[in-house]
């Protein structure tokens, strides 16, 4: 089976200081990696060396993502394969339904196809009225739409730096309690970023603790 994601080593720094240091990084097809840690200890910087946001030093190893090694060739294409939340999302100055179904329709997908999806993933993250503005909603409503909106995309890697950070706890609980079969569907993989232990204990197939930008 191919691995979605095989890197080893992953380095990083800014200004000559090292924020991220770990020996080696793999995720199967269908995992859920939980990536915990206190602040700094470089978990969203992980996230966005994943997501081909930014790129690790010289001295890191090859990325190979869904089993390829990433070039500039083949980036973009990469890219599309992929989903980011996070943790402070944008929203389009339009509906919450425009806001979750806008990587639909650059994907110019049928009209149908995209309300079943909007639908059924407003209804997984409770989510009612889609006619709102979505500028105007609060945090913790803005990271539920920028969740459905990345798992509306049926992406075969989601990354999620803290997605649901501003959410109180019950119904953070509740929301991933029906979020976890999801996350690995379809053989889809999953980086979840977190500094809740609960949440690391309760979600993930495996777990990473990063401590300075190392293995805890």
């Amino acid at each position: 089976m191919t691995a979605t994601v095989d890197w080893a080593p992953v380095k990083k720094s800014y200004e000559s200081c090292r924020v991220l240091d770990i020996d080696k990084l793999m995720l199967g097809e269908g995992e859920i990696l939980v990536v915990a840690g206190a602040n700094g200890a470089g978990k969203s910087t992980l996230i966005r060396l994943l997501a081909l946001v930014e790129s690790a030093d010289e001295g890191s190893g090859e990325y190979k993502l869904f089993g390829e090694p990433v070039n500039e060739g083949n980036r973009l294409a990469l890219r599309r394969r992929l989903a980011v939340v996070w943790q402070e999302p944008y929203m389009f100055r339009r509906s919450v339904y425009e806001n979750i179904a806008m990587g639909l329709k650059w994907r110019k997908l049928p009209d149908g196809v995209i309300a079943k999806r909007v639908k059924a993933v407003a209804d997984l993250l409770e989510i009612e009225d889609l006619s709102q503005r979505a500028e105007k909603l609060s945090r913790g409503w803005a990271q539920r739409v920028a969740l459905a909106r990345a798992l509306a995309l049926e992406p075969d890697l989601i990354l999620l730096d803290e997605p649901l950070s501003a959410l109180d706890r019950q119904i953070r609980a509740r929301l991933l309690a029906g979020l976890k079969p999801l996350l690995s569907a379809n053989g889809r993989s999953t980086v979840y970023v977190t500094h809740s232990a609960t949440e690391a204990a309760g979600l993930g197939t495996r777990r990473l603790l990063l401590a300075q930008g190392r293995r805890a």
